[in-house]
């Protein structure tokens, strides 16, 4: 019951952010506090060390590390986390379809995109970090889905060896790292492939759609999959863009998105934007 209470405390407060009437008042202020301080609270406050009923699915969760800034996992275990791009996910997925979850961590996205494509589908699901890949392969048996494949390695637009940084914060901010290494930087060393040569390896099959979350690696990511998408013109794509440090790759992005004649959302902001104009949001954030 306190889940579910808190679950729907996190929810109102997201929505009520994004009133027109609350962004252009005081009122923003408030609700950004609540945003950054209390929903986060709240999701641990919820967080139990069990296999969590969420998005129709059972799922083991990480708890992340004492002390650790993120909560991404807590607001995982409410079913909080990403919702709108979830709900997006699934509502165009049917049976039978193929989807690409590319950086799918412990398989949030993974798995409950396994239950709506059922057994005539596939979700193949692309993790580097050793135990995000653990718990996502742990994740598809708990719920009886063969249909998932799970490559560990790392998209990028190559095939070869990386390293990986793993975060002290999370394994969801595990990064691929070209710059030289710093003293005290905890690497490990992975393969990279393209999404290209692992969807050859599975027969070419055709993709609805595919997820990109591999924090700041996207372009990398997308300049791999140029066969897949012009084998697949109408798939989707959703990928994370960043302002500040990771500005110029996120425009980087949406460039060569928008240069093969993809349009654009924003889920937060509902908008339909150029490139240009989601460059001046990201620049204000």
């Amino acid at each position: 019951m306190k889940a579910r209470l808190l679950r729907l405390a996190i929810l109102v407060g997201t929505r009520v952010r994004e009133w027109r009437v609350v962004r252009r008042t005081r009122l923003a202020e408030a609700m950004s506090w609540i945003g950054h301080r209390l929903q986060p609270w709240m999701a641990r406050t919820a967080f139990v060390d069990a296999v969590h009923e969420v998005n129709g699915v059972q799922m083991k969760i990480p708890r992340p590390p004492d002390g650790a800034a993120g909560s991404s996992e807590f607001h995982m275990a409410l079913g909080t986390y990403e919702e709108r791009e979830l709900d997006y996910v699934l509502a165009r997925l049917r049976p039978g379809d193929t989807f690409l979850d590319v950086g799918a961590h412990v398989g949030y996205f993974t798995v409950p995109a396994a239950k709506a494509v059922g057994p005539s589908g596939r979700v193949i699901a692309i993790e580097a970090s050793p135990a995000s890949v653990r718990l996502l392969r742990a994740n598809a048996e708990l719920n009886g889905f063969s249909w998932i494949t799970v490559f560990d390695v790392a998209a990028s637009d190559h095939d070869g060896p990386e390293l990986l940084f793993r975060s002290p914060k999370s394994p969801m901010w595990n990064r691929l790292v070209r710059f030289p290494v710093r003293d005290g930087m905890d690497t490990i060393s992975v393969s990279a492939k393209t999404i290209d040569s692992m969807v050859a390896e599975c027969g070419w099959p055709p993709i609805v759609g595919m997820k990109i979350d591999v924090e700041g690696a996207e372009l990398d990511v997308l300049r791999g999959s140029t066969s897949c998408l012009d084998r697949n013109p109408h798939a989707f794509v959703i990928v994370e863009m960043e302002g500040r440090m990771r500005l110029e790759s996120s425009l980087a992005v949406l460039h060569l998105l928008e240069d093969q004649g993809y349009r654009f959302r924003l889920f937060r902001r509902g908008a339909s934007p150029t490139a240009e104009t989601i460059s001046s949001i990201a620049s204000r954030t």
